[in-house]
């Protein structure tokens, strides 16, 4: 009977899913309809403020459009004041409906003051938005693809920040390890999420901000699911290596260790020198003592 090779898998273990599409989907839906006023109310407040900070710009184009001159002061105060607002206020209501989004996800009721409780990160938020527009540019301009790849793999760099406080290099860096194996299942999860915010505005403002809620909560979901399910697979394979350790320590302190047959020869091989009249043969161990023969008659006799 001759024994089979055994054949050799040189391919990589295959990463499980770390979150559910429909899981997305469901729990989007749920918090839509659970939290939809508190919800809607905060959205009103978000639109109020960015219709607000889109004044100064605004003013400035109908200044153009019918060719009126604007003195330099008044000029130069709206410059600075779309500024203000783009460079400092957008960014912190942008962070405010993510932690929105995660609140109603966690069951809590959102508030409007939850739009401006995350301004504490709003360096590492300005900065990281500022390298990802700076490298997502050139990206796309390379054939597309490379530029996919950026969007997919640095998805979730803006909920690191606003859940973990994490700073810009940090927070590409998670997004990118929660992510690896898992690029199909994000295009495919923003693809549906596209076309629920398409069909959404087939209905104008009734159906637009409902699909609004659902797609901001299914992202946030998305997030949840893939942070839980990395952290876990983490735990897994330290749990692993510690019980590799505590094994490999286990057999360190082991202070005895029985011999085996070959290692009892030679030692006693060593000592046949020391012992006269001693013998040693691979299958047992014999000893002559007819040397010492009449010794022991003597002592007997005494």
């Amino acid at each position: 009977m001759t024994n089979s090779p055994i054949p050799r898998t040189d391919t990589p273990p295959k990463i499980p899913a770390r979150f559910s599409i429909e899981q997305c989907l469901l729990e989007g839906w749920r918090g839509m309809i659970n939290s939809f006023l508190p919800f809607f109310a905060v959205l009103c407040i978000y639109w109020l403020c960015t219709a607000l900070m889109a004044l100064p710009g605004l003013a400035i184009f109908a200044a153009q459009l019918v060719k009126y001159t604007i003195p330099w002061y008044l000029y130069g105060f709206l410059i600075f004041a779309q500024l203000i607002s783009g460079f400092i206020f957008a960014p912190i209501l942008q962070m405010g409906l993510l932690r929105v989004s995660l609140r109603v996800l966690e069951g809590e009721t959102p508030t409007p003051a939850d739009l401006s409780k995350c301004w504490r990160y709003f360096w590492q938020f300005l900065v990281a938005s500022f390298i990802m527009r700076t490298i997502r540019l050139p990206a796309y301009l390379c054939f597309i693809f490379p530029g996919i790849w950026i969007d997919l793999s640095f998805r979730f760099y803006e909920y690191f920040i606003v859940d973990r406080g994490m700073g810009p290099i940090e927070s590409f860096r998670a997004s990118n390890e929660v992510t690896k194996g898992q690029m199909v299942r994000v295009l495919l999860t923003e693809l549906i999420l596209l076309v629920v915010t398409a069909l959404g505005g087939l209905v104008f403002l009734i159906g637009a901000v409902p699909a609004y809620m659902i797609v901001s909560l299914a992202r946030a979901s998305m997030y949840r699911q893939i942070l839980k399910n990395s952290l876990l697979e983490q735990e897994k394979l330290l749990d692993e290596e510690l019980e590799v350790k505590a094994f490999d320590e286990k057999l360190r302190m082991r202070s005895s260790k029985p011999l085996s047959e070959s290692e009892v020869f030679e030692t006693l091989r060593s000592l046949e020198g020391a012992s006269e009249g001693a013998s040693i043969s691979d299958n047992g161990i014999s000893i002559n003592v007819a040397e010492n023969s009449k010794e022991k008659d003597t002592l007997e006799r005494n």
